[in-house]
């Protein structure tokens, strides 16, 4: 599973024996990883491809430390939302917000910035340039920090009033713009928040003073949505995903990875499971060397804790990359 990760995103990972208690000591566990290593740099070098993913996860380490209750809220808007992504079957990539500025960003449909506490003038109209374009959605969470609210309008189009609040549960309202949505008992560690006062589309949902906390605002050119919790679950985050025109691969909540031609799927129950691609594809299922062609889906019987790797595109293209036989 995490090297499936790691040829996905095109990162790289470490073996670490936690407390030295011998995790590691087991030849079958090195063997493994030699023959995967084999098949990460056949794809690499093969696809030789930039990744390109539907949704980014964006984090602004500068702003991270404007934060308080640190590591309570930093759990939740970037361990829990991680996690919740993992079982989200979607096409997901993690980047920091220096690169979605630069640009190096720029094929995700839906950014989801979990801590725009801290940007200057110029840092927003970058973004703006960036984001407020070609229908792309940005989703906001939490708060804007020591943000104005000039400054959360000129990156939402919402007007937004600074404030607190006795629980920042919401309480879902309007739904035909969020098709989906389910009600959360989560509420964030801090009572503080920013509540949307105008310039919303819909409003989604509201605190328990009646002050709205989700709101979406929809352009000609792009959407944004206002978030006013730390975390939004895994049913939430395809709901979203799903009125961005994002593909969702799965409907359980297993594992899943993905970028534009390899999928990793990763049970945490037993079970058939079946991962949709959205249009006709030729699937390559690595592990047991078998070939589904001119397929939108597979339906594949598991059971807990395995993993699957399926390469998907044109059969030719996929052949073409030489990957060892495992």
């Amino acid at each position: 599973r995490e090297l499936g990760d790691s040829i996905i995103h095109g990162n790289g990972l470490w073996a670490m024996d936690l407390m030295a208690q011998g995790w590691l000591d087991d030849q079958t566990i090195w063997t493994n990883l030699s023959k995967l290593a084999g098949l990460y740099s056949a794809y690499q070098n093969g696809c030789n491809r930039a990744a390109q993913f539907d949704v980014a996860l964006v984090v602004d380490e500068y702003s991270l430390n404007r934060m308080a209750n640190h590591g309570l809220i930093g759990n939740e808007l970037l361990g829990e939302m991680q996690l919740n992504l993992y079982h989200a079957g979607l096409s997901t990539c993690y980047v920091q917000l220096k690169d979605v500025l630069a640009g190096k960003v720029d094929d995700a449909k839906l950014y989801i910035i979990t801590s725009a506490f801290d940007m200057t003038d110029a840092q927003i109209a970058q973004l703006q340039k960036q984001l407020h374009r070609d229908g792309k959605t940005t989703l906001f969470m939490y708060n804007f920090g020591v943000l104005s609210t000039e400054q959360a309008k000129a990156l939402t189009g919402m007007d937004f009033a600074e404030g607190s609040v006795d629980s920042t549960r919401l309480t879902l309202s309007e739904q035909s713009a969020v098709p989906g949505l389910k009600a959360s008992s989560h509420t964030a560690v801090t009572a503080r928040a920013m509540t949307v006062t105008g310039g919303q589309t819909a409003t989604l949902g509201t605190y328990s003073d009646g002050s709205v906390g989700f709101a979406i605002k929809k352009t000609a050119e792009y959407t944004t949505i206002y978030f006013g919790d730390s975390v939004i679950s895994t049913d939430n985050l395809k709901a979203i995903a799903k009125a961005c025109g994002i593909h969702v691969y799965t409907d359980t909540k297993d594992v899943f990875m993905a970028n534009q031609n390899l999928a990793v799927l990763h049970t945490t129950s037993a079970g058939t499971k079946t991962v949709s691609f959205g249009r006709k594809v030729d699937v390559y299922d690595y592990f047991e060397n078998k070939w589904y062609t001119g397929v939108d889906s597979v339906s594949l019987p598991m059971e807990k804790g395995k993993t699957k790797y399926l390469f998907f595109g044109e059969k030719s293209e996929i052949e073409s990359w030489k990957l060892p036989a495992y």
